[in-house]
């Protein structure tokens, strides 16, 4: 694939054993902004699009740059930069073409849309971060719509959890599943909005403001969708045909809104006179909804460094016309090093190939084997698995240390 203004985090030049890469991180300069005069995120249904976090800058059909800019803390946890890589492995994916660079420090104005990861990037666009995780529980994280400000010109989203495993549920929903609600092939947020706009005739228009996912429970918690009316008449009439109850027999009035894999759907009916109401719909029934398939790695095989961003390397090609359509990369990390390189060398594993298994990115433990989630890519000083390979795995010299 064509790459613009391309600058790669520097890997290291380790004759590595099978299957596993160390990464040495070093600093990119950032980029000069590459933002279309309209890209703005307007809402969640399809935050990866053009004119939301991507942009068309050349006017055929397909993205070739990404807007967006990550933004974290100034000294982001393991959570918050596993989370950003992922969101930038999906940007990557989606787009032909992309500098690198895309992570950003908190603080400053920022004229190009952008994602929020973790609590203090969130707070500052005066999102009341401390309500939010009230309304969560241990395990949940949720995607939430950033209107524009003073700060953020063109507006975006915040990833915010309960705790640092609801964040990274957050980041793995957003970078894996949407806009699908759940089944990437499956009914889309936009399908949902629609179905709240078919309710709501007179309205403005339905905006979906806010996601929420639970790590011990498949699917989609609960989502948030905001309708204003223009009057009172137009309110009373939509509050009316979303409590509408059950009939006994026939067709439910909310079918359009008891979407597959989605527990809970509030609606939040705004103008018209009126306070905010929220009604909440639920499926008649409880969804048996799952994960899907387990990943199962393919066998290891010997590479180069020089292979690293081919099929011989990260990438299989499963259908055998020499283009990478699959990924074998998982980014396991561990200490909280160089938050940009890390999201440079996500965005540049999703670029490379027409198909990424998603999420990317993990905080690293104590594993055994880090090989069973796929080919791992291992960085952060002390590093359990990159400790491993001090001088015992045929990497003689190797010391896993700060620098290295």
């Amino acid at each position: 694939m064509a790459l613009t203004a391309l600058a790669l985090a520097a890997v290291a030049g380790l004759a590595t054993p099978p299957a596993t890469a160390v990464v040495n991180r070093v600093s990119v300069p950032p980029p000069a902004p590459v933002v279309a005069p309209a890209d703005t995120v307007d809402d969640l249904r399809d935050v990866f699009a053009v004119d939301a976090l991507l942009s068309n800058l050349n006017g055929d059909p397909w993205p070739d740059a990404v807007a967006a800019r990550l933004v974290l803390a100034p000294d982001p946890g393991t959570a918050e930069i596993a989370a950003a890589a992922n969101v930038a492995a999906r940007l990557g994916y989606e787009t032909t073409a992309t500098d690198l660079g895309r992570a950003a420090t908190v603080g400053g104005t920022f004229d190009a849309p952008v994602v929020l990861i973790g609590d203090g990037p969130a707070a500052s666009t005066g999102l009341d971060v401390a309500a939010l995780r009230a309304g969560m529980a241990p395990g949940q994280g949720a995607v939430v719509h950033v209107g524009p400000s003073a700060a953020y010109r063109r507006g975006g989203l915040a990833l915010v959890g309960y705790d640092a495993s609801g964040l990274l549920e957050a980041s793995a929903y957003l970078a894996g599943r949407h806009p699908s609600v759940w089944d990437v092939d499956g009914t889309s947020w936009s399908e949902v909005v629609e179905g709240v706009d078919s309710l709501a005739a007179g309205a403005a228009g339905a905006e979906l403001r806010r996601i929420v996912v639970d790590g011990r429970r498949p699917g989609v918690a609960r989502a948030r969708v905001r309708v204003r009316v223009p009057d009172a008449t137009v309110r009373e009439a939509l509050l009316g045909r979303l409590a509408a109850p059950a009939p006994d027999s026939g067709a439910h009035p909310l079918a359009d809104l008891h979407v597959r894999d989605l527990h809970r759907l509030d609606v939040l009916v705004a103008g018209g006179g009126g306070v905010d109401t929220t009604i909440v719909v639920r499926p008649p029934e409880p969804w048996s909804t799952t994960e899907g398939g387990t990943y199962r790695p393919p066998a290891d095989a010997p590479f180069s460094l020089a292979d690293l961003y081919t099929i011989d390397g990260l990438y299989r090609d499963t259908n055998r016309d020499l283009i990478p359509d699959a990924s074998r990369a998982t980014l396991s990390l561990a200490g909280t090093g160089v938050a940009g390189g890390v999201v440079d060398l996500a965005t540049r594993i999703g670029l490379e190939t027409a198909g990424i298994r998603l999420p990317l990115a993990r905080v690293g433990g104590q594993e055994d084997d880090p090989t069973a989630e796929g080919f791992p890519i291992l960085d952060g000083p002390g590093h359990h698995g990159a400790t491993a390979l001090d001088g015992s795995r045929g990497v003689p010299g190797f010391e896993n240390a700060a620098g290295t």
